[in-house]
């Protein structure tokens, strides 16, 4: 989910969990 850290990228929490997953 690359793209998604993209969008959340200003979102913390969901930016944190989606890099690491």
């Amino acid at each position: 989910m690359r793209l998604t850290q993209g969008c959340f990228s200003f979102l913390p929490d969901l930016s944190d969990e989606q890099i690491k997953n």
